[in-house]
């Protein structure tokens, strides 16, 4: 099982490498930013659910959509949805940030270190990066989309 954990997130670290990959993504968004991507295609899924120590996956959709699980962590009660004009800004945010680029390196991780991982698809596209949970407010990057999904999803 470990083994294919571990193929799994060699696979996303891949994906978010692959330079064609990036330019679909980046462009795929600069779309939306603009108005004219297909936001009917957009989702943003914030998940740093852990077995043991719990967690969240967030997800928002381009619809204005919400979906959320949560363990041992408090969550708000989501909207009913998210207006067009706040996916905006959460997509202004995924290009200013750069989103779609993984900038943590791959290396084994420490005994009862987990990762938190964001995914988007946007234009046909899909990318999943992630960080350290343990080093997110060090990053800066990674937890201020978490943030903002946070701020835009719940009452």
């Amino acid at each position: 099982m470990k083994t294919v954990a571990m193929l799994a997130l060699l696979v996303l670290t891949q994906d978010a490498a692959d330079p064609k990959k990036k330019d679909a993504m980046k462009g795929a968004l600069q779309e939306i930013a603009e108005g004219k991507g297909d936001l009917q295609k957009f989702t943003v899924t914030w998940n740093d659910l852990h077995g043991l120590h719990g967690g969240l996956k967030l997800t928002i959709r381009g619809d204005g959509t919400i979906s959320q699980e949560a363990k041992f962590t408090k969550v708000g009660e989501p909207k009913e949805k998210v207006d067009p004009k706040a996916l905006r800004e959460l997509v202004d945010k995924l290009l200013a940030l750069e989103a779609w680029v993984q900038k943590v390196p791959e290396r084994p991780a420490i005994p009862d270190e987990s990762r938190a991982r964001l995914t988007i698809t946007a234009g046909g596209e899909s990318v999943t990066v992630w960080e350290w949970y343990n080093d997110l407010a060090k990053n800066k990057r990674l937890v201020e989309i978490r943030d903002l999904m946070q701020k835009l999803a719940w009452k």
